[in-house]
């Protein structure tokens, strides 16, 4: 993975308790902190995957993140399941195109929990641009994520 400030690998790494990190009102109500697991913005049950891919603007940005990484792998979008956004059991090769795939996978949930729920999907692509071209500025992209990224 890119080193770009630790705790988005924590996101996408499958060794931490993403359910147990981010702060779901599913998560805060076994807890006792508040009295409803409902999502405050629709009314569904607020798990990690539904802030990130379902929630607000979140399915059209899964969406157009989708259609992205079934560009790298040149497969369909029904071969992508959304959990991948939380527990990505996947292996690809070669090596950079798993590393463009997970980063692309953390940057979209890093993205989806630090931002508005109604953020657009424009915003989401500027924010990729934004942190590509400081990927990009490191000097070991070329092992990490090749040209991959260039997609975005």
């Amino acid at each position: 993975m890119l080193d770009d400030g630790g705790s988005q690998d924590k996101l996408i790494r499958g060794d931490t308790g993403q359910q147990d990190i981010l702060p779901t009102n599913e998560r805060l109500h076994t807890i006792r902190l508040i009295d409803s697991p409902l999502c405050g913005h629709c009314g569904d049950p607020d798990t990690v995957q539904h802030t990130v891919t379902a929630c607000g603007e979140g399915a059209s940005i899964w969406l157009w993140t989708k259609r992205r990484i079934t560009w790298i792998l040149r497969i369909e979008p029904a071969h992508i399941p959304p959990d991948w956004t939380t527990r990505p059991q996947i292996r690809l090769w070669p090596n950079q195109r798993h590393r463009a795939v997970l980063w692309i996978l953390a940057q979209m949930v890093w993205y989806r929990i630090k931002e508005s729920r109604a953020s657009a999907e424009q915003d989401y692509c500027d924010f990729l641009r934004r942190t590509r071209w400081n990927a990009y500025q490191t000097k070991h992209r070329r092992t990490n994520v090749g040209n991959y990224l260039e997609i975005l």
